[in-house]
């Protein structure tokens, strides 16, 4: 997993990707200092992005339910 190695990483640009719930869970696990996540177009579940919403609060989360 590359965000155990990124901790201290401020924006993340995935959109149009395969990211996963399960690999947005350790980017919000790992990456503490996110102030911006890019989700667009990708298969993310509802409950993941809200959940990252609630650990990750003051990062902005730009993403659409596709």
């Amino acid at each position: 997993e590359i965000a155990c190695l990124l901790p201290k990483l401020l924006e993340l640009e995935l959109s149009g990707s395969l990211v996963s719930d399960r690999g947005l869970k350790a980017i919000t696990r790992h990456c503490r200092c996110l102030v911006h996540l890019g989700l667009r177009s990708c298969a993310i579940s509802r409950s993941a992005v809200e959940e990252t919403r609630k650990m990750r609060p003051a990062c902005v989360i730009d993403w659409d339910e596709t």
